[in-house]
């Protein structure tokens, strides 16, 4: 597990996110795709799938240029295994610039539930959200 600095590159859906990532002493990675690790959100195609991004796009919005942090998650596959992705994107934790873990912020808001990457069918936030007060 590996922890880094990251800035905001852009929003996919509710569960990935692209960053640029400060890897140290100066070197940067540019546009990588993140998918949100422990959660699943409704995906654009989806009803309330449009919702839920343009929630995640304000919701980071609040914070500027504040850097997020991102903690990479290696989870078994099936057999064992151990792999860093899930469809071409890094399996991370994110945390918000103010320090809250963001899969949980979206689950208490949500948007997102509970998911563990592997389980079949994937599933998905009730629509129309309940309302959280």
């Amino acid at each position: 597990m590996y922890t880094y600095r990251a800035k905001l590159f852009r929003v996919v859906d509710a569960d990935t996110i692209i960053f640029d990532v400060d890897l140290g002493f100066r070197q940067w990675i540019h546009g990588w795709p993140f998918r949100i690790s422990g959660i699943s959100a409704r995906e654009l195609g989806d009803e309330g799938g449009p919702e839920a991004r343009a929630y995640l796009v304000t919701l980071l919005a609040q914070f500027g240029e504040r850097p997020c942090v991102i903690q990479s998650v290696r989870a078994p596959d099936q057999a064992g295994d151990q792999f860093p992705m899930s469809f071409g994107r890094y399996v991370a934790n994110v945390f918000l610039p103010d320090g809250q873990d963001l899969a949980e912020y979206l689950i208490a808001n949500g948007w997102a539930v509970r998911w563990d990457g592997r389980s079949k069918p994937v599933p998905l936030p009730p629509w129309p959200r309940p309302v959280v007060v």
